[in-house]
Parts: structure tokens; C-alpha cells; sequence
């Protein structure tokens, strides 16, 4: 479907062509329904545009059975020319076994004569079986195509059949009234109006690579965050598996001698000193994982403000 007008043409040259394209094919629907477009004219319409007639279908029926039945007598053909061969391979070896035989000294030059001949007849016979065989395999995958076209002809005449519609032409398979919708008309940007495009598409990119920037930055704190609480973990542990135990309280009715005593007061002062040092080495590990924790902060801190100032300055 032509446009009733065509952009971009100040001179209107478009404008005629359209003209005469119209005029031409209006020209030529007239004669085509007179029946005056001469045969083999490139503009009569083809085939191609209207359903099979039966005679049509018929003719292409015949023609794949053509094939099938002419592949059958060339096999059958090659087949009996190969015993030919065969018997012609045969007189050749009989030929050469009694040219080379001692005993026919004297008739050397008759059987070389008669092996010659039989030589160059298998030659050209085999020559020719090769050209057969290539003909028959040429003929038997045309007729392997030939089975796959015949049943898409039996399916097109099948449904030409139920529509009545032999030798009609072929419904179009387009709208013939279609609905047109003005192209929306492209603006161009100014030289100003295109570098101010490109600010703003480049500060969207710096800006969605901050983003993932920052994004990596908070998973590596947290990842240090749960270093830093699992050695908090593991300090704690080892506290509450280490602890002081106080010493045993005195029997009903028995006496610890001295040499007891001294001993008891001498462990349970070493365990007290133990419990002291595993605080006190508590306390120094803990320290160090909120050390980690602030300095990581810091660290993500300090690293996101340098990327919002990269942001600041490309804008």
C-alpha cells in the first residue's frame, strides 16, 4: 500500500512516481480483466497468485509417478548391464591368465591381441556402469523429495477441493485496507542540546557505578563485622570453659591436717591467677574486634564520601 505522500521530497519527484506507478497498474488490471496481456509478458500475473486447476494437479501427479516408475526401470537396467560387466571381468581374467601362461609361448601375440580387447571393453563398460549409478542416485533422492511434495499436493488439492476453489486467485494475505499511522517525526538535536544529552547519560553511568561500588564496599564491612563477631565468640567460649573453682568446704566432723591446707590454699590461689589472665586476655581480644568493626567503618565511610564527591565534580 503506497502512501498518499511521501516525506523528504521538496522537489516532489516522489509525488510523480506515485503517479505514474498508479497509473501503470490501473492500466494493467484493465487489460488483464479484457484478456489482452500478451502471453510471456513479465507483467502478466503468475501462477503463482491462484489455486491449482484440476488438470494442473493431475499433471504433477503424473509427473512424480513418472519419476518413480523411471527410477524402477533404472535400477533394474543397471542391474542387468552389472551382470555384463561382471562376464566381460571374467573373459578379461581368463584372457590374461592365458596370455601369461607359459605353455602358450607360440600364441603369445594372439591371446595379448585378445586380452587388449577385452581390456579396453570392461574399461569402457565400467565407465559406464559409474555414470548409471550416479543417474540412479541422482533419480532416487529426487524421488525421496517427489514423496514429501506428492502429500503436500494431495493436502492443497484436499482443502482447494472443500473451498471450491480451482483455479481462483489466492486470497492475499494482507488487509486490503490496512490501517496507516503517521510516522512520528524525528527531531534533531542541536549541537548544545546533544552535549547536555551526553552529561546526563554519563553522570546516570558514574551514578549506577557508585552504586555497585558502595554496594561492594558494604558487603566487604560486613564481611569484616562477622570476623570480628566471631572472634568475640570464640573469646567468650574459652572464658566460660576456663573458670575458677573454689575450693571443697570442710567435711562434717573431719580435720584437714596442716600439710592439706597449705596445699588447698596454694591451688586455689594458681587458679585464681589463671581466671585473672584468661580475663585479662578476654578483654584484649574483644578490644580488638570492635577495633576492626570501627576501623571498617571508617573505611566504607571515607570511601563512599570520595565516590559522592567523584559524583559532585563530573556533574
Amino acid at each position: 500500500m503506497l502512501p498518499e505522500e511521501f516525506g523528504l521530497d521538496p522537489k516532489g519527484e516522489k509525488k510523480v512516481w506515485r503517479a505514474d506507478f498508479v497509473k501503470n497498474l490501473k492500466e494493467l488490471v484493465a487489460k488483464d480483466k479484457a484478456g489482452r496481456l500478451d502471453d510471456g509478458f513479465e507483467q502478466k500475473r503468475s501462477n503463482a497468485y491462484f489455486c491449482k486447476t484440476e488438470a494442473v494437479i493431475n499433471a504433477e501427479r503424473l509427473m512424480f509417478r513418472t519419476r518413480q516408475n523411471t527410477l524402477v526401470s533404472a535400477k533394474a537396467s543397471l542391474a542387468e548391464f552389472q551382470k555384463e560387466v561382471g562376464q566381460t571381468k571374467r573373459d578379461l581374467d581368463v584372457a590374461l591368465a592365458a596370455w601369461r601362461d607359459p605353455a602358450n609361448k607360440a600364441r603369445k601375440e594372439t591371446l595379448k591381441a585378445r586380452k587388449n580387447e577385452l581390456k579396453e571393453k570392461f574399461d569402457a563398460l565400467k565407465s559406464k556402469q559409474t555414470i548409471m549409478e550416479k543417474k540412479n542416485a541422482v533419480s532416487e533422492r529426487q524421488c525421496e523429495k517427489d514423496v514429501v511434495s506428492l502429500h503436500a499436493l494431495n493436502e492443497e488439492a484436499r482443502q482447494i477441493d472443500n473451498d471450491q476453489l480451482y483455479g481462483m486467485a489466492v486470497k492475499p494475505a494482507f488487509s486490503p485496507s490496512p490501517e496507516l499511522k503517521k510516522a512520528e517525526n524525528l527531531k534533531k538535536l542541536s549541537d548544545a542540546e546533544e552535549v547536555a544529552q551526553r552529561k546526563r547519560d554519563m553522570a546516570a553511568a558514574v551514578e549506577a557505578a557508585a552504586i555497585v561500588a558502595a554496594a561492594d564496599l558494604q558487603g566487604g564491612v560486613e564481611e569484616q563485622h562477622k570476623r570480628a563477631a566471631r572472634v568475640n565468640i570464640d573469646t567468650g567460649a574459652a572464658h566460660s570453659t576456663t573458670s575458677v573453682t573454689p575450693p571443697p568446704p570442710p567435711g562434717d566432723g573431719e580435720q584437714e591436717s596442716d600439710d592439706g591446707d597449705s596445699d588447698s590454699d596454694s591451688d586455689s590461689g594458681s587458679e585464681q591467677e589463671e581466671g585473672r589472665v584468661t580475663r585479662n586476655r578476654t578483654g584484649t581480644i574483644g578490644s580488638f574486634g570492635r577495633g576492626i568493626q570501627r576501623s571498617a567503618s571508617s573505611d566504607f565511610e571515607r570511601k563512599r564520601m570520595a565516590v559522592l564527591a567523584s559524583l559532585s565534580f563530573e556533574r
